[in-house]
């Protein structure tokens, strides 16, 4: 009887065990329902700001090309303009008109042509004058470092004949005793 008691109650323990397992199955299933409707909800968000990001890129990119269209129709229109006038000009037969016009063109031409071609000339004095006042400060040095050589020289042959008359002196005073001897 003790046996079917503790079988009893060991049935018992098993059947609420299993109540408690699938107790736990549901809460997980549940959890794992939420998150899978969270992530989906994250992925929503994501794209929809991913959309928007998108969205305001594409306006920004739209909004750069018209100011480049516009930009590109004003120089063209500029251009259109010049050369309908010039079309006008030679259609009213002005001669005059047509050669000061393009007079006018071919000076301002050659006028940014010699601007041009003076400023690279200025460049290159200036590089020259440079290379010249290096070239004079090298020169400069070396001339001093020649005058202290020259310097030291003399000093050395004023030594060396002070040198040569004392043993010249020496030598005679050395004879005179031998002579005298």
């Amino acid at each position: 009887m003790v046996l079917a008691n503790q079988f009893f109650t060991l049935m018992f323990q098993v059947g609420k065990l299993r109540e408690k397992i699938q107790e736990v199955k549901q809460e997980r299933e549940q959890e794992q329902h939420k998150h899978t409707a969270y992530i989906s909800e994250l992925k929503a968000k994501l794209h929809e700001e991913k959309m928007k990001e998108l969205q305001s890129v594409r306006e920004l990119l739209i909004r750069q090309h018209e100011q480049e269209v516009a930009r590109m129709v004003k120089i063209k229109d500029s251009e259109i303009q010049r050369l309908q006038s010039t079309v006008n000009v030679l259609r009213d037969g002005a001669a005059d008109k047509v050669k000061t016009a393009l007079l006018s063109e071919a000076k301002e031409e050659a006028r940014k042509a010699f601007d041009s071609e003076r400023m690279k000339l200025q460049q290159e004095i200036l590089e020259l004058k440079s290379g010249k006042k290096q070239l004079e400060e090298a020169l400069n040095n070396i001339m001093q470092a020649d005058k202290m050589k020259a310097a030291d020289l003399r000093i050395a042959y004023q030594s060396h004949q002070d040198e040569i008359n004392r043993i010249k002196r020496e030598c005679e005073r050395d004879i005179r005793r031998l002579v005298s001897l």
